[in-house]
């Protein structure tokens, strides 16, 4: 198993690295040199190796790298002066859990202007301090408590720190550092509207150049921005990606007929299929006998306005939905009406243990929240009321239970004691229906009926 993003990659550009603004003649190397980490794309928990690293933070007076190597529980920090070089941890490192020295899924980090660390620890749903010089033994603070926060950013000229909730939809301020929280974006449910945020994770406060914050909307594609002291009433503006409008189509292009608008609004073609089909299991017989005695007479045929409808045909939902949107139709075709087999599939879930002694390590597996102790069934029920989770991480004493949100099946994982992993693998069954053949003539006599019901009385034929 290859972990492409165990690896730090540097580019060089090729002019001189005083220059601050780049000409449109400016090029980047095409190769990166590794800085840190395998240069196979192999994790490892030695002070050499990462395994899954999120977060990422650049310490440009002391040009160090401050990494959240999530895999392993910990945040490290490395010069990249002399590539490549040994590490050293300045928090975390005791296992996965919510102690202050722990983290479980570590995304944002950040140091503020007296090099005291801020990290988003996401299923612990918190913001959490560490001095400045901390290592593993050090114990944080909590500065607040954000459901699913993802990365964050501190305006150094202010102290406040941005941080983005997932699961709120929202960003929060945490004025001048201390733990009084305000909505700077969003907070206003998921959606698409420019006060609006479906899943942000990224954030930035622009303190240089616009004064601005900066979020990316995941599930909407696209990037917002927002002016200084924005509230969960300001709206925003797109600055790339989709702009989340739908694409609405012209009524120039909207069918004519008003009939043929009808059935598509109401499906009536639908209700009509099996209403018939109902009928005719029950009266097959009689209709059988009648139609034949019919049909050895004579063939009719009758003409109303600029439709033609001969008595011998074939009806199908296709006649309905093709001929009666387009009044030029003249329809003819055979006596026998055959309904299509259609197929009806049904999906069931089933937990299955896919590893003892280990949690996920997945950076396909999201995280969906975390409960402080659970059985195993709390721990599956409560997984499948969260949106999008398919496994979970579950300690045997129950001692805790973490929710994951992956797209890829079985997850990858890493060894941890008294820790079992579960994940929903799906069961599909398929039931099929017979195909029934019927007189054409009787179709239509059944249609003619039901739409006579179903039409409202000022609908108008052309």
């Amino acid at each position: 198993m290859v972990h492409r993003t165990f690896h730090t990659l540097q580019f060089e550009n090729k002019l001189h690295r005083s220059v601050s603004t780049l000409s449109s003649q400016s090029t980047w190397s095409q190769n990166a040199i590794t800085i840190f980490g395998s240069q196979a794309g192999t994790s490892g928990s030695s002070l050499s190796l990462l395994n899954n690293p999120i977060g990422m933070y650049y310490d440009g007076p002391n040009n160090m790298l401050i990494v959240s190597d999530f895999g392993n529980h910990r945040i490290l920090q490395f010069s990249i002066n002399y590539p490549p070089s040994v590490a050293t941890v300045i928090a975390g490192g005791n296992d996965y859990g919510c102690k202050m020295n722990q983290f479980t899924v570590t995304i944002g980090v950040a140091f503020d202007s007296s090099r005291q660390l801020y990290v988003a620890d996401s299923d612990c749903n918190r913001t959490i301090k560490f001095p400045a010089n901390s290592n593993s033994t050090t114990s944080g603070t909590c500065v607040g408590s954000v459901s699913q926060p993802q990365n964050l950013c501190i305006n150094p000229s202010t102290g406040d720190i941005y941080v983005a909730s997932y699961d709120d939809n929202a960003v929060y301020k945490f004025i001048g550092g201390s733990e009084t929280a305000v909505v700077a974006a969003g907070g206003n449910g998921d959606g698409n509207a420019l006060n609006q945020f479906a899943g942000p994770n990224g954030v930035y406060y622009d303190y240089l150049y616009t004064n601005a914050l900066y979020v990316t909307d995941t599930r909407n594609h696209r990037v917002m921005k927002f002016p200084p002291d924005s509230t969960s009433a300001t709206y925003g503006i797109v600055v790339a990606g989709n702009n989340g409008s739908e694409t609405v189509t012209s009524n120039a292009t909207q069918p004519k007929n008003k009939l043929c608008e009808y059935l598509k609004r109401r499906k009536v073609m639908w209700i009509i299929v099996i209403i018939i089909v109902i009928v005719l299991i029950i009266t097959i017989p009689i209709v059988i006998i009648k139609t034949k005695k019919a049909n050895s007479e004579k063939t009719s045929t009758k003409e109303e306005g600029t439709i033609k409808i001969t008595e011998e045909m074939e009806v199908t939902t296709v006649f309905f939905s093709t001929h009666f949107c387009n009044p030029e139709s003249t329809i003819t075709s055979t006596s026998a009406t055959t309904l299509p087999t259609t197929s009806t599939s049904t999906t069931s879930a089933v937990w299955v243990k896919i590893a003892p002694d280990s949690v996920i390590g997945d950076q396909n597996c999201a995280s969906g929240g975390y409960v402080p102790s659970a059985t195993l069934s709390d721990c599956e029920s409560g997984c499948l009321s969260v949106s999008g989770c398919t496994a979970v991480d579950w300690n045997v004493n129950g001692a805790g239970c973490s929710y994951r949100q992956c797209t890829t099946y079985p997850p990858n994982y890493s060894g941890r004691s008294d820790w079992e992993i579960w994940a929903i693998e799906t069961e599909t069954s398929t039931t099929t229906t017979t195909t029934i053949s019927i007189p054409g003539s009787v179709l239509i006599g059944f249609i003619g009926i039901i739409v006579r019901e179903e039409v409202p009385a000022d609908m108008t034929f052309s």
